[in-house]
């Protein structure tokens, strides 16, 4: 009888550099002989991969925790970890308040999961040889230490400078996301961003190139580059520096790889050279996440984000004339420390007057160790919540006249999945990042097909095929 394998099962909070993160931990635990398993309960080993960048995120994950307790109880043989970006500069909480997790693991530090994991299993045995051998029959705790491995932490002035190791031996899918570099140089005075991942670090062009090549060999026909401020790449290599448009050059011409996207862009660093290389590549969709933040230049200054709203009004303009038909979407945080009622309705007159295709919405969440967690005027958490209910409304108002306006036109879609909403149908995505829901065979999974738009809503179309 072939013995089991042991199961590993992640969980996962926050962006997509988290969700490529987590990818490449379930990497290196397969290579150890683990396999992938659907609930804690079956696994032998639990990660938790986090985000701090809002207090939501966060309060998700010590629920999660005291979950977890509960089934480490009942199966002590378990290892749990956090990793990510709460093991950076949630270090101390997690130790006092889960006593229980083995492991705590930085953001750069994926690449020590193995090595961690033999270590984890190595105290587990010593401590529980200690506890059998005590002598005077009472049941003593024996104390252990979540083990830990961190990245240096900016705010003790150590710069991170090294790019985190990665495994290229990824798993065949239809759409990848390809991290070019990591970290944070803006440090925006409302973000914990600089102080979890690290200052900006982009990796060698020819890794990039080794591992698109390497998808594009196993069937990726979609990847999106991905970076805290992607079009920032290359401006700190000390050497081999590749600006970012000569990089999607370079990507473009990778053969099997039928389009580009990247994520997240920042506005003072969207060069016009850029913007004319998008509109030149045809591997590149026509879309674009482009972070506002808010629409008050009294408060762009007070977050330290570099630009004023002229300018990223400028931005979203060359767009539109250069790509024709472009989506742009955007993040939104309403209520940061100093947003009056006026400062609030200037943000609200520039989504009704831009048109978003779609936002991220939401509320400031004080972060320790930013300058705005200690800024005065700071928004009461009621305010915040009924300015960002008005803004969800506008905004779900306009993505939906948007999609409607589509009605009729015809779209190339790469099939990806039957949809979850009806088994019937099929599911995929525009160039413009939209997600159509067609009538449809399973055999149609993996192409490009030409689709005619005949609803739409708030998250996307309903479609038919258009036969050649």
């Amino acid at each position: 009888m072939t013995p089991k394998m042991p199961g590993y099962h992640i969980l996962t909070w926050g962006c997509q550099m988290n969700e490529e993160d987590s990818e490449q931990m379930g990497l290196y635990l397969e290579q150890m002989g683990y396999t992938r398993v659907e609930s804690p309960e079956e696994a032998e080993v639990v990660l938790l991969n986090t985000c701090s960048v809002r207090q939501k995120p966060e309060q998700k994950v010590y629920s999660k925790l005291g979950e977890l307790k509960e089934l480490k109880q009942e199966h002590p043989e378990m290892i749990i970890a956090v990793c990510g970006c709460m093991a950076q500069v949630e270090t101390a909480n997690i130790r006092r308040r889960t006593p229980f997790v083995d492991l705590i693991v930085g953001t750069g530090n994926i690449a020590e999961l193995p090595r961690l994991i033999v270590q984890a299993q190595e105290q587990r045995s010593r401590l529980k040889q200690e506890a059998d051998a005590l002598e005077d029959g009472h049941k003593h705790r024996v104390r252990k230490r979540a083990i830990t491995s961190l990245d240096l932490p900016v705010r003790k002035g150590i710069i991170v400078t090294d790019v985190p190791m990665r495994n290229i031996q990824r798993t065949p899918k239809l759409r990848a996301y390809v991290p070019i570099m990591y970290g944070c140089d803006k440090f925006c005075t409302f973000c914990i961003v600089p102080f979890t991942r690290g200052r900006e670090r982009s990796r060698p062009g020819a890794d990039i190139l080794m591992e698109i090549n390497g998808l594009a060999r196993a069937g990726t026909k979609e990847v999106t580059l991905l970076g805290q401020t992607v079009n920032s790449y290359g401006k700190n290599m000390a050497e081999g520096r590749v600006p970012f448009a000569r990089l999607l050059e370079q990507i473009s011409q990778v053969r099997g790889i039928k389009r580009i996207r990247f994520t997240s862009p920042y506005p003072r660093d969207f060069t016009d050279e850029l913007i004319e290389t998008m509109a030149r590549l045809p591997e590149v969709c026509e879309h674009v996440h482009l972070p506002l933040q808010v629409a008050d230049d009294e408060l762009l200054q007070r977050m330290h984000r570099g630009y004023t709203v002229k300018e990223y009004r400028e931005i979203v303009n060359k767009l539109r004339r250069a790509m024709p038909g472009i989506s742009i979407t955007t993040d939104i945080m309403l209520g940061f420390p100093g947003e009056t009622d006026e400062r609030y309705r200037n943000t609200m007159r520039f989504v009704e007057d831009i048109r978003f295709d779609a936002a991220f919405m939401f509320a400031y969440s004080i972060r320790d160790n930013t300058k705005a967690a200690v800024m005065e005027d700071q928004v009461p958490h009621d305010v915040k919540i009924e300015r960002l209910n008005e803004l969800v409304d506008l905004q779900n108002r306009i993505s939906t006249e948007i999609n409607q306006e589509h009605i009729g036109q015809q779209y190339e879609v790469l099939v990806e999945s039957i949809s979850p909403r009806d088994a019937s149908r099929m599911s995929g995505m525009t160039r413009t990042m939209k997600t159509v829901h067609f009538p449809g065979e399973r055999s149609l999974i993996g192409k490009m097909v030409q689709i005619r738009v005949t609803e739409g809503h708030l998250t996307g179309f309903i479609g038919e095929m258009v036969l050649e």
